[in-house]
């Protein structure tokens, strides 16, 4: 009704195009950005640290946000199920914070420690609002991404936890997920599986 109403005045239907444009545009960007999420190019060509750093880039890219990703060469020495299940949660990660946090950054981090991996996914939108810094999994207020994250570490053996302060003006959130892997890290460095010698 508001469109036909506007083609009798040319200016209003201009505005009216320019914020068809607009919409069809956010639309666009949202579809890709799933279309990715279901079906990941290139996922183990050139290793897992080279195809998130890959997708942060393409992400910023087709949301406006500005991403930075610092992913130890570990991740490649992974089982390709938890590589799968690792690209799966950051995936989830990032398009939560699109969706949800009014963020203008996201830092990505992955750290190898002795018996596990730590991903960290951190932004500085407008957090989350819960009773104490760290989020419970038992609220219903939180969404189907997260559950889903939350699944695939469990799988993992490993545990999701969702840190925002709640006092600052952007508080901003950390999305951590901790899991185990199956090298240990040797005084000279090197890895080597737990269950076999170096």
């Amino acid at each position: 009704m508001q469109v036909r109403n506007a083609l009798r005045d040319p200016v209003k239907a201009e505005e009216h195009c320019e914020q068809v444009d607009i919409s069809i545009n956010l639309a666009l960007k949202e579809l890709r950005s799933l279309t990715y999420l279901l079906h990941p190019q290139r996922l183990f060509e050139g290793g897992l640290k080279t195809t998130i750093e890959r997708y942060a880039e393409g992400f910023a890219v087709r949301t406006s946000l500005m991403v930075a990703a610092s992913i130890s060469p570990a991740v490649d020495n992974l089982p390709p199920e938890k590589q799968q299940s690792l690209m799966r949660i950051i995936q989830e990660g990032l398009t939560n914070v699109y969706r949800h946090a009014r963020a203008t950054t996201i830092d990505i981090t992955i750290e190898a420690r002795e018996r596990e991996f730590q991903l960290e996914i951190r932004d500085d939108g407008q957090g989350m609002t819960t009773r104490s810094r760290v989020c419970q999994f038992r609220s219903p207020a939180l969404g189907t991404g997260l559950r889903i994250m939350q699944a695939r570490l469990e799988e993992m053996h490993g545990r999701l936890e969702i840190l925002s302060a709640p006092t600052a003006v952007r508080r901003g959130t950390t999305l951590r997920a901790i899991f185990p892997h199956a090298f240990v890290v040797e005084r000279n460095g090197r890895r080597c599986p737990q269950k076999k010698g170096c």
